[in-house]
């Protein structure tokens, strides 16, 4: 009896084999299409060829809408640049601008007082009026020359001399007192006398 069970459970385990060689075969006919009806195989060479179709056209479409994307960024980039620059182009001109008119009150504050140009350029401020009160110390600062009164040959009439200028080593310590130019504040100095 123990023989006929060897024999029983030998056969059995070769016919086990057996089906599963065959069963890793059949995943391998099942990939070909060989063995299928020639409708079959038709179908699923045109459902093949369709799909690569669409492959092809999904991946050529993605590779549009990339470039076109691309294209935009590009595009938007470009108009970026040229916002900049206008932005840059503007600031730089209204800085000019307000510089020209900060230098045309200047002028005219210096006129209205008697200052040289170089005493206008000292002239600090960012409105008319600063301008003005800034004037008005400077030539507060500057020493007004003194009248001295003569007398006229014996008729006892006083009369005004014209007024006499300070020396010249007097108007280098007020330059340097005042920080401006020597010869811009002489000038100035020479205006005053004469006016």
């Amino acid at each position: 009896m123990s023989d006929e069970v060897q024999e029983t459970t030998t056969e059995e385990t070769v016919d086990d084999t057996q089906d599963v060689t065959e069963s890793q075969e059949q995943p391998a006919e099942a990939n070909t299409v060989d063995g299928l009806p020639d409708w079959t195989q038709d179908l699923i060479k045109e459902l093949r060829q369709e799909n690569a179709k669409h492959r092809k056209e999904k991946t050529a479409a993605q590779k549009a809408v990339e470039q076109q994307e691309q294209q935009l960024a590009e595009e938007q980039g470009k108009y970026k640049e040229l916002w900049e620059k206008s932005e840059a182009k503007r600031i730089e001109l209204e800085t000019k601008l307000t510089g020209a008119e900060l230098g045309r009150m200047r002028e005219a504050v210096a006129r209205r007082h008697n200052l040289t140009d170089g005493l206008a350029k000292r002239l600090q401020g960012e409105t008319e009026e600063e301008l003005e009160e800034d004037a008005k110390a400077l030539l507060a600062e500057i020493p007004k020359p003194q009248a001295q009164t003569a007398t006229d040959g014996g008729a006892g009439v006083n009369q005004t001399p014209p007024t006499q200028m300070p020396e010249d080593y007097e108007i280098q310590e007020m330059a340097a007192k005042l920080g401006v130019n020597f010869s811009h504040l002489k000038q100035s100095l020479e205006r005053q006398a004469r006016s």
